[in-house]
């Protein structure tokens, strides 16, 4: 009897051993888009993000953030949306619902909270800055004419450029473009009394690894509006990132950027189509590069109006039809109003991922085996072509 009783007390410890380790396995496993720690992804977890959202009730631990957080860029309304669309069976490409880790701790610290905007405008640390270009949400897709935007940050006062500091993504990107570096003259030139602009490029993926956009985070010298953030959408699936703008450290602004670009032709591929156009109707095998280009240039004058072809879509247009004749070439913005006779060399414009759309005047430069560099002002009903003076 005794031996019996042991067995049955032993196989009944066994039992709760096992039993109560499913429940911590079980306890332990969080989905991502569950916030109340249920099991499952349901309405009352987007509830309950709208709720922190609106601060009737606190992330005191954190967890919320960690795994409310479906697109990575903090706590915000299109993480309600995409657990709403995951709900009714319309799939962003987010792991809602799958499993993302096995320690109940949260590890992601909560989000920085912004400084007040009042009429626009934000102080941080005694410098008041217009906000009033940064939207809170910024999302680019097919409905827009274009699939680029220019996000403008605008000091009250003079600031020393290293001063601002402009966060794409958290950070995690990569084909970084540093304006510092000499050596990346695609992006970049030097002007005779030193360095002119502060800030990188930089490409950002999405969570299958696929390009989603290009952003040139900067400051650049003699620009109207010197501190800018371009953004650029690549077609890819829905993704969504941060864009933050930081003065000596703190946040001044955010903007949560949605890139959703899955149908029609980008901006690139509709470009291209023109250009060739272009081409076809004023090129011949007897005309040199240099006539070709003029042609060219001389063709957009005559045949389109202002408000067809401006002075960006011109030099883009030229920058792709001298590279189309293997010649290098980059977009310039003199910065300002329309100033052909001016020379204020700051260059960006990755067209091979969209056209671009600067906040001012825009030239294109070409670089001949010759070593001459000639400037192309270009735009309907006008256009001028000249030695560029480095």
């Amino acid at each position: 009897m005794r031996r019996l009783i042991a067995g049955l007390t032993a196989l009944f410890l066994l039992l709760s051993i096992l039993l109560c380790s499913t429940v911590i396995t079980s306890a332990a496993a969080h989905r991502k888009g569950d916030v109340d720690l249920d099991g499952e992804v349901s309405i009352i977890d987007a509830t309950i993000i709208q709720r922190v959202l609106v601060e009737m009730i606190a992330d005191s631990d954190g967890h919320i953030l960690r795994y409310g957080d479906i697109d990575g860029g903090g706590l915000s309304i299109m993480d309600v949306t995409f657990i709403q669309r995951y709900l009714a069976q319309m799939d962003d490409g987010y792991p809602i619902g799958d499993i993302v880790d096995d320690d109940p701790q949260p590890t992601e610290k909560p989000t920085e909270t912004e400084p007040l905007v009042v009429n626009g405008k934000v102080t941080v640390d005694g410098v008041t800055f217009d906000v009033s270009d940064i939207p809170d949400t910024l999302v680019i897709d097919n409905s827009e004419s274009s699939v680029s935007r220019t996000l403008m940050l605008i000091p009250n006062r003079t600031l020393a450029p290293e001063d601002i500091y402009i966060q794409v993504n958290n950070g995690s990107y990569d084909y970084k473009t540093d304006y510092a570096d000499s050596r990346f003259k695609e992006s970049y030139l030097m002007t005779n009394s030193g360095k002119v602009a502060h800030g990188y490029d930089c490409l950002v993926r999405n969570h299958k690894g696929e390009e989603a956009a290009w952003v040139a985070a900067h400051y650049a010298s003699g620009m109207y509006y010197p501190f800018r953030a371009n953004v650029w959408g690549l077609k890819c699936e829905k993704t969504s990132f941060p864009l933050e703008f930081y003065y000596k450290g703190k946040l001044i602004k955010r903007c949560m950027v949605t890139i959703d670009l899955k149908a029609n032709k980008t901006n690139i591929e509709n470009t291209l189509t023109e250009v060739r156009k272009i081409e076809a109707a004023c090129w011949n095998d007897s005309m040199t590069d240099k006539d070709k280009l003029k042609a060219f240039s001389k063709y957009i004058e005559v045949n389109y109006s202002y408000s067809q072809v401006m002075c960006v879509d011109g030099a883009v247009y030229v920058a792709f039809a001298a590279r189309d004749l293997g010649l290098t070439s980059m977009l310039m913005y003199p910065g300002g109003e329309e100033n052909p006779s001016r020379d204020h060399n700051i260059v960006t414009y990755n067209i091979y991922y969209d056209t671009v759309k600067p906040g001012g005047h825009c030239a294109c430069l070409v670089a001949y085996p010759d070593s001459s560099i000639l400037r192309y002002d270009v735009q309907g009903g006008s256009q001028w072509i000249r030695a560029y003076n480095n």
